[in-house]
């Protein structure tokens, strides 16, 4: 089960803060600062409910590997597990992102911050990450 992510919101509040603060010194006319400040700020609040808090519909909220290489996802509001796999991955020691194809054309895009899930289950999925993808 993967849980908010307190570290990635303010991650993330930084990020688009600071985008916003940009868009805010740009030399346009008003108008135009004022709406490149408000689709940014509409950006945080998706990005927010997406990929921190998880609060969306159609957004993962669990994944689980088998032992054969599986992959499988949840998604909020579903109670069923949905095969996937697993196209990319990035691995950081405080993050990973993967990029998984769930039931032949849809796409969905996991952002796993480590303070989202338990320290020994984001040591595990870095591992197998890492092992996958000197593998290929």
């Amino acid at each position: 089960m993967l849980g908010p992510s307190h570290r990635l919101a303010g991650l993330l509040g930084i990020a688009y803060g600071g985008a916003i603060a940009i868009a805010l010194l740009l030399p346009v006319p008003w108008l135009v600062r004022g709406a490149i400040a408000l689709v940014l700020a509409f950006g945080l609040y998706l990005a927010l409910r997406t990929h921190a808090y998880r609060s969306t519909a159609g957004t993962v909220n669990a994944l689980e590997f088998g032992a054969d290489g599986t992959c499988s996802v949840r998604f909020s509001g579903a109670g069923q597990w949905t095969e996937c796999e697993l196209e990319h991955s990035w691995v950081h020691p405080r993050l990973a992102l993967l990029s998984l194809r769930v039931a032949g054309a849809r796409r969905a895009r996991v952002a796993i911050a480590a303070d989202a899930i338990p320290a020994e289950a984001f040591r595990r999925l870095r591992v197998r990450l890492r092992l996958r993808t000197a593998a290929e």
